[in-house]
């Protein structure tokens, strides 16, 4: 006895179509091919075994289809279709000295696009620490806070800014103890993409001393 196993789910993100062939008593046979999983035919004869099988590969299945949405609806800029420009900033690091652990501290970075006539753009903002936070200003303009890539929205996980020829960028950097209790000398950093072909990442850091 042969069945074919299929779904009605359409799954258009998907880039493989498989097969599991398993021949016994009662023979599984599911087809994936061109993306579809078509139609599921329950059989009450099954063994108990073969059902367990063929929930564990639906389960499996489903897993896989969702992981490719998930990446599939990733709009991280794309470095190729940034163009290129050209960059300084002030500084890369900053001492905050002694510091309690219950206050808060920012250090402010300039990133200068020092193009004559191409954009400066800047995206891929994160921290290293849940205990530190960026926020961009550009043309009056504050973004929200940046933090670790894992607990970050996805409009700014996707954010872009751009920066005028011969504009300028805030990056505020905050750090704050209180969320991660230390003591001692700490430093954390936050890095950034750019479209600068010498600065395709930019890593600054703060350092403090805990008290």
């Amino acid at each position: 006895m042969e069945l074919d196993l299929y779904s009605n789910f359409s799954f258009s993100e998907a880039k493989k179509s498989f097969e599991i062939e398993r021949n016994s008593r009662t023979a599984l046979k599911i087809h994936a091919s061109d993306l579809w999983l078509k139609k599921l035919v329950s059989n009450d004869s099954m063994k108990t075994d073969t059902k367990i099988i063929i929930g564990a590969i639906v389960a499996s299945v489903l897993i896989i289809v969702g992981a490719i949405v998930v990446f599939g609806n990733d709009k991280k800029p794309q470095r190729e279709s940034q163009g290129t420009a050209a960059m300084s900033i002030d500084k890369v690091f900053e001492d905050f000295g002694d510091m309690k652990g219950d206050e808060e501290k920012t250090a402010t970075f300039t990133i200068a696009n020092t193009s004559a006539d191409s954009v400066l753009r800047i995206w891929n903002v994160s921290t290293f620490c849940d205990c530190t936070s960026a926020t961009v200003t550009i043309d009056g303009k504050v973004t929200g806070e940046f933090n670790m890539p894992m607990h970050m929205k996805a409009d700014l996980k996707n954010w872009i800014g751009e920066v005028n020829p011969k504009g300028t960028a805030l990056l505020k950097v905050t750090y704050r103890p209180k969320v991660m209790p230390v003591t001692g000398i700490v430093t954390r950093q936050t890095s950034f993409s750019t479209n600068d072909p010498k600065n395709e990442s930019v890593e600054v850091s703060i350092k403090a001393n805990v008290l």
